[in-house]
């Protein structure tokens, strides 16, 4: 599988445009989000954007941008840096946004303490991960980027993500469980960004959830992404289709609001993350998969709605 990169325009669907920034300074691009931000603070949410497409980004201006967003408290993320298209995706923190992946990664770990295993699960957040001829200089999440020669490089954080202790513990390892949420970049960027996870973590990301709101259509979509086996072709060597799986959509929950008065919400059904792709073994006593039930999600599309709309 070739390593998705970031396409030319992240919006689409009918859904408002995501703004496009030529980068010129960190000053600048920094006023260009402030003035985004207080945009939507000051409009009606549902024109909310949650989500700025920045092109001409060279591996040192992003490397300068990173540290000087740390310094500025990190209230937005890099979400996806392709460093040969030299184009930024960055995601604002707003309440829907938050909503849409806070939600679901927090329900998940009520679920695991539920089961005894809060101290078996390690949150790893926002953390960068860097790829290819990108790299960071000192460590996962550090400001520090160095650049090869080669080009290739991208770099990425997710919304919320999690794995294992001990087996995901220590610098550099990537998660099981990865949570993406949009409100303004389409459904197909998502999914680009899904399959770049699987890649850049050579497999080692497990599921990756994706948490889209469409504001005009009243209706938000849940897809969970996992790699499956890909069948071994006719005359093609085995080892190389045996060791590599499909990146693939394998459920979909779709949630409705059909009804203001009263406030009705039609749900498609349970959300269920198999314990054996979290934990990288099988369920021992007391231990099941995570089913975040339709009634659950209920109580999900109020908390977005209320943020969204």
């Amino acid at each position: 599988m070739d390593l998705p990169t970031l396409p030319e325009s992240p919006d689409g669907e009918n859904e408002s445009a995501v703004p496009v920034v030529r980068f010129i300074s960190g000053q600048q691009l920094f006023r260009a989000i402030d003035s985004i931000e207080f945009r939507s603070h000051e409009m009606n949410s549902r024109g909310e954007v949650d989500a700025l497409l920045v092109t001409n980004v060279s591996p040192d201006n992003f490397g300068m941008l990173e540290r000087k967003r740390e310094a500025r408290g990190r209230k937005f993320r890099f979400n996806w840096y392709d460093e040969d298209s030299q184009r930024l995706l960055v995601c604002l923190n707003t309440g829907a946004h938050v909503q849409l992946h806070m939600w679901i990664y927090m329900e998940i770990i009520y679920n695991l303490f539920v089961m005894g295993l809060r101290d078996a699960w390690k949150n790893t957040g926002a953390t960068s991960f860097y790829h290819g001829g990108l790299s960071s200089g000192e460590e996962l999440g550090n400001t520090s980027v160095g650049h090869g020669d080669k080009g290739g490089g991208s770099s990425g954080e997710p919304d919320s993500s999690g794995g294992p202790r001990p087996e995901r513990r220590g610098r550099g390892a990537f998660p099981t469980l990865v949570v993406e949420a949009g409100c303004t970049r389409s459904l197909a960027i998502m999914q680009a960004k899904a399959k770049w996870w699987f890649k850049i973590s050579n497999h080692d990301v497990k599921i990756v959830l994706l948490a889209k709101f469409y504001s005009g259509r009243q209706m938000a979509v849940i897809e969970k992404w996992e790699e499956r086996p890909r069948g071994i072709r006719e005359g093609a060597a085995t080892t190389r289709w045996g060791s590599e799986g499909v990146p693939s959509c394998q459920q979909v929950v779709t949630i409705t609001k059909t009804s203001d008065e009263p406030i009705v919400y039609q749900i498609s059904g349970d959300l269920v993350l198999s314990f054996r792709l979290l934990f990288l073994r099988d369920p021992g006593e007391g231990e099941r998969d995570v089913v975040i039930s339709a009634d659950r999600l209920q109580d999900y599309a109020e908390m977005v709605w209320e943020e969204a709309l």
